[in-house]
């Protein structure tokens, strides 16, 4: 979290617990640190691109929203707890539903260039939802089963590769296990 500071200015800790602990965390409460790990559906994969460009966490956070309407708040909340609930239960469906992010997300996709264009093109190939990683520019989407991940990988790297920025992109299942030693 030392780290988190010096870099962005904040000792956050959502990055580096998903680390260690694997797949998805929940970070409760800061005084005292409370992580709460997270199930993880067996079929659930993730597919992400990663624009080569730089967005820094600062700028970043400096386009966020001071305040937030209560209704936007509600519905947020109710996203995040739409996708706990999915992710104890496995329903793909919900979780699907509650990967919406009305806040964040509008505010950061001008920073992503053809964030749109991505999210679009994996929602047509079949994911469950997509959206901003962090800060950016890293843009994930989450699939129901390899033969869709792939299709989603496919469509995500059509819909980039003629824009003249660099990437990199990523398909795999999502480790439950965070980070080891590998002997």
């Amino acid at each position: 979290m030392f780290g988190e500071e010096v870099a962005c200015g904040s000792a956050i800790a959502d990055n580096v617990s998903a680390a260690i602990y694997g797949g998805f965390v929940l970070v409760r409460s800061y005084n005292p640190l409370e992580i709460i790990k997270l199930p993880v559906p067996s079929e659930l994969r993730v597919v992400a691109i990663h624009p080569q460009i730089e967005i820094k966490t600062k700028d970043a956070r400096a386009v966020l929203p001071i305040e937030i309407p209560l209704k936007d708040a509600v519905t947020q909340w109710a996203n995040v707890g739409g996708l706990i609930s999915g992710l104890y239960t496995n329903n793909y469906n919900l979780i699907s539903n509650s990967l919406v992010d009305i806040i964040v997300e509008p505010a950061r996709k001008p920073l992503i260039p053809f964030f749109d264009d991505v999210k679009n093109a994996a929602v047509k190939a079949g994911t469950l939802g997509a959206g901003i990683s962090g800060s950016g520019p890293t843009i994930f989407a989450l699939c129901k089963g390899d033969e869709i991940a792939k299709k989603v990988y496919k469509s995500i790297k059509e819909s980039y590769q003629n824009t003249g920025i660099d990437f990199e992109m990523f398909i795999s299942k999502i480790n439950p296990e965070g980070i080891r030693i590998i002997k």
